[in-house]
């Protein structure tokens, strides 16, 4: 049976009421813009405010100053003379309209504050009254549009190709997040993502709020509500929805007032990978320091390009199973800390090894680092206080280095560090110690019995988040997914770990962390570290991103230096102190590499290991932040930090160490 004819002017109004319907359901992405103001691109978000105005002609970029009946021509005048200094957002453009949210007066601003903004540049000056119980908002840069008072946000381009996906908030909901598909800045970063960063006006810290404003990414192994976690695979990623929570140690930190501004790129899963032929489902990220071609390291490469990169941005997330978070921290001249295992849930991580999965960050100031681990670890930061441990070991079994511009930093930190705790470095064998002592009376040297420990322990954790995926993409699309190279070795390897293999790792863990305990750094009381064990974790040596290595092998046999707090399952903290010069081969220049000390501390000891070492940092006069870009710390002239010389990593001239 046909249908019946649908009259002319009915069909016309169900097209009407289909597009307005259409319309009403469209996402808000469709009544946002981008204006460009004095040459840089701000982002125009939701609207925070309405405005009560005759006309609706008045648009553009405006300053919202908080005014109450005491408010002074010197309170604005002090408060906008700060705005340059505080936010990299605002600017004097933004006066060309004032809004004075008038706070709990109905009055009208006196004469002399519309002189002075008038004099400051303001060619409009409106005034707003709160109703009853409404906060006022907050000082900084708007955009008003129809009434309507939006926030905005810088965007920047992100050079190194360190984040996968930039985030804003979705709405007002402080813990909810989008993806902001914009990428303005192709034209001079082809193929880059623009990043938008909110005012840092637009926030007050706290004692309830110490994060407020921070801006911070999010490792792309770890859920945010909204957006997908993908761990830099394709397959993945296209696999999975947007997640639906936040992990619990990202959500602490929302929770202290930081905002994500995206998600930084990971090797694949977290996992083992070089720049060249490895990373291939996305582009391994670009430190900035040196030549701009050394390795990012891994696997929380994209969080150490991006803190070594743009000064805009202020703490990125990362997981350190076995050195991600302390090899990228090292190789960038950033600060970290591997904290004590289980201080902090790693729940919505992507699994790697649950013996040895931390969550932590990377910081360009010991000053962040401290604020950022005192809300992570709460149960792991009681009051601060300095207790000074009684001894400093230097393990000998990893202490050779052999470039004598890096060893010189190291032993001029360590002279500093004897001075302040009023000890001397003891050389010690962690070998010898071991055949003296382990529990087992085992015959097998410390290298030797824990050869297997590693890759035996994490390969169930990690064999399983490979084969769940890999059997719920095939379910959903009939097809295998992609595995990058490395990835690819381990689908082959993991299996052939069995569980008495793994019980085996298990019970030798046990044995290193009761060897470790009793013989090297006895387990924390009441937070305190009898010992430190320092490590060297730079070599002075440049490590090109474009070199071909062997094929994808690595699984982790053997016994490393990075291995020991994993372990241990004790705290690591590492320290950027200096930096050491070499001729490039891509350059043909001078550049510079970081020289940065790894300094592990007693399980549970992780609160007096940051505030001793913020201590000795600041009483010793050595830098407590780097910097961004080519170099980790400024050249000085002066006689006393002169330039360490050195041809691709061989000391050519040895001169006093920088900074020390």
């Amino acid at each position: 049976m046909l249908p019946k004819l649908i009259p002319p002017p009915i069909l016309a109004l169900l097209a009407l009421l289909a597009l307005q319907a259409m319309t009403s359901a469209l996402p808000t992405d469709s009544l946002r813009t981008i204006h460009h103001i004095a040459n840089i691109a701000y982002y125009v978000s939701d609207a925070v405010a309405h405005l009560d105005l005759e006309s609706h002609s008045v648009s553009g970029p405006c300053t919202v100053i908080p005014f109450t009946s005491t408010t002074t021509t010197k309170d604005i005048e002090d408060a906008i003379s700060t705005f340059d200094s505080q936010d990299d957002v605002w600017s004097s453009e933004y006066l060309q309209i004032v809004v004075l949210d008038c706070v709990s007066t109905d009055k009208r601003p006196r004469e002399d504050i519309f002189d002075l903004l008038g004099e400051l540049g303001a060619r409009k000056i409106l005034y707003r009254s709160n109703h009853p119980g409404e906060r006022p908002l907050p000082w900084g840069p708007y955009w008003l549009e129809n009434q309507n008072i939006h926030k905005v946000l810088r965007l920047y381009s992100h050079e190194a190709d360190a984040f996968v996906v930039s985030t804003v908030q979705n709405g007002t909901d402080h813990f909810k997040y989008r993806p902001l598909g914009l990428a303005i800045h192709g034209n001079s970063n082809p193929g880059s993502l623009s990043v938008a960063v909110p005012s840092r006006l637009y926030y007050n810290r706290s004692a309830d709020l110490p994060l407020a404003g921070l801006r911070i990414a999010v490792k792309d192994n770890t859920d945010l509500e909204g957006i997908r976690t993908g761990g830099s695979s394709r397959s993945y990623t296209s696999l999975r929805n947007s997640s639906n929570q936040t992990a619990p140690a990202v959500r602490r930190l929302l929770e202290m007032g930081a905002v994500v501004v995206g998600k930084t790129k990971t090797t694949q899963f977290a996992d083992t990978e070089w720049a060249t032929g490895d990373w291939v489902d996305f582009h391994a990220p670009f430190s900035p320091r040196a030549d701009g071609y050394q390795s990012p390291s891994g696997s929380s490469a994209g969080s150490g390009a991006a803190m070594a990169a743009y000064q805009w941005l202020d703490f990125a997330t990362g997981t350190d199973g076995c050195g991600s978070l302390r090899s990228p921290a090292a190789v960038e001249g950033l600060f970290t800390l591997r904290p004590s295992h289980g201080s902090v849930s790693v729940k919505g991580v992507i699994p790697w090894g649950s013996e040895f999965d931390t969550f932590g960050g990377l910081a360009r100031d010991i000053n962040t680092l401290s604020a950022i681990s005192r809300a992570l670890y709460p149960s792991h930061f009681p009051e601060p206080r300095i207790a000074k441990p009684k001894r400093i070991f230097c393990p000998t079994d990893f202490w050779s280095v052999q470039h004598e511009d890096q060893r010189t930093v190291f032993d001029n930190f360590i002279a500093k560090l004897e001075a302040y705790m009023d000890v001397k470095c003891e050389s010690v064998s962690l070998a010898d110690s071991w055949k003296q002592y382990n529990p087992v009376g085992s015959e097998k040297s410390l290298a030797e019995y824990f050869n297997n420990t590693l890759p035996w322990a994490y390969a169930p954790t990690q064999y399983q988040t490979y084969k769940t995926f890999q059997e719920e993409f095939f379910q959903n699309l009939g097809h295998a997914p992609y595995f990058n190279p490395e990835s690819q070795h381990k689908m082959k390897w993991l299996p052939t770990v069995t569980s008495e293999m793994h019980q085996q790792a298990l019970k030798e863990l046990g044995v290193f962390k009761e060897w470790f305990e009793s013989n090297i750094i006895p387990v924390s009381k009441d937070g305190d570290s009898e010992a430190l064990l320092l490590l060297p974790w730079t070599t002075g040596i440049p490590d090109y991103r474009d070199i071909y290595r062997h094929k994808p092998e690595w699984e982790g046999h053997g016994w490393f230096y990075y291995m020991i707090a994993p372990f241990a399952k004790a705290p690591e903290i590492i320290l950027p102190i200096g930096q050491t010069s070499f001729v490039s081969r891509v350059s043909g220049r001078e550049e510079w590499l970081p020289a940065s000390i790894g300094i592990i501390g007693a399980r549970g000891s992780d609160a007096i290991l940051v505030s001793l070492l913020q201590d000795v940092m600041e009483k010793m006069l050595l830098q407590t932040s780097t910097l961004v870009g080519r170099m980790t710390f400024p050249i000085s002239s002066s006689s006393d930090t002169e330039t360490l010389i050195s041809q691709d990593g061989f000391n050519s001239k040895l001169k006093q160490a920088p900074f020390l």
